[in-house]
């Protein structure tokens, strides 16, 4: 049996009596994102809203950084994308886990993220095998982003050393042009199809 329902963003639906064969199935609810975004692109190596990156400005929430206007040890931040995750978990990394001030505050990352551990980079849910402090959490759907510099290169993300998204990558590129810094209105989601979704493995 298949039900399709055409529903407004915020929207909620509740079926008190729900038969099928005049079996009663018991009450059934739907519900909808408040938002969706115009486009919404699939990534697997970025962080929610409020995680803090140092930058040369000063400590900001990742949300918050502004392209061609930040820069991360002198590089220039060219992009920042804003996705949602292919996972259906993340990575919490509580604070003080890996040793003390790394990381200064509880964080999330997804599962794919590297992280500069002991002289390698690793990626963050291969810490949950030798930290306590880490574990495996749902991911709740929330926005995610992540930081594209001129070139490859490292950040400090509330006391951890994590990779940038590498320039060449498909979805740095993708949002790269939509910062392209000779457009006065970027980031230029106007010309794409309303609701398109984008797989960027």
């Amino acid at each position: 049996v298949i039900l399709r329902f055409k529903m407004p963003h915020g929207g909620n639906l509740v079926m008190d009596s729900f038969k099928l064969q005049q079996i009663e199935q018991g009450s059934f609810t739907l519900s909808t994102l408040e938002y969706i975004p115009e486009i919404s692109v699939i990534s697997e190596t970025c962080f929610p809203a409020n995680t803090m990156v140092k930058t040369d400005q000063g400590s900001i929430a990742i949300q918050n950084i502004k392209p061609y206007h930040h820069t991360i040890q002198g590089n220039i931040v060219v992009a920042i994308t804003s996705t949602y995750s292919s996972e259906k978990e993340m990575v919490l990394i509580k604070k003080d886990s890996i040793r003390k001030n790394y990381p200064i505050y509880d964080t999330l990352i997804s599962r794919k993220h590297k992280i500069y551990m002991k002289g390698k980079m690793k990626a963050a849910y291969r810490l949950k095998e030798n930290y306590k402090g880490v574990s495996l959490v749902p991911y709740e759907g929330q926005m995610l982003f992540n930081v594209v510099l001129e070139e490859y290169g490292l950040m400090n993300i509330q006391g951890m050393i994590c990779e940038t998204l590498h320039p060449m990558n498909p979805m740095a590129i993708f949002f790269r042009e939509l910062y392209n810094p000779e457009k006065k209105d970027y980031p230029n989601l106007n010309k794409i199809e309303s609701h398109k979704y984008f797989l960027v493995q």
